[in-house]
């Protein structure tokens, strides 16, 4: 998130804030919030330059999802969670403010 931060563009940042908008609508359904929460981090992983994560979350993208749509299910109230926690990396990165962005990312990988 940090470097994501550092490198992006105004239409950069203008695709996390659809995918955000695309989370939000989604919020109740597991399945589609998980798809999302993936694409968010692929987006990062791209903005940042960062093809070594982009290749482990490609490679790994039906078992992320699966277990992002598990830990929603299980708890209904974390897709509310999850979206605060990626709105706040959002901010940091829209503000091109990389240690917040890392701090933020920390949190959301942490707690949720």
């Amino acid at each position: 998130a940090g470097l994501a931060a550092e490198r992006a563009t105004k239409e950069d940042i203008a695709r996390l804030s659809g995918i955000l908008k695309k989370m939000e609508a989604s919020l109740g359904d597991p399945v589609i919030a998980a798809g999302y929460d993936y694409e968010f981090h692929v987006a990062l992983s791209e903005i940042a330059g960062n093809e070594i994560m982009k290749g482990i979350l490609l490679g790994l993208q039906w078992m992320l999802r699966a277990s992002i749509q598990r830990k929603l299910k299980e708890n209904p109230k974390l897709d509310v969670v999850c979206l605060s926690e990626h709105k706040e990396i959002y901010k940091a990165i829209q503000a091109h403010d990389a240690k917040r962005a890392k701090k933020a990312m920390r949190l959301s990988v942490n707690e949720s």
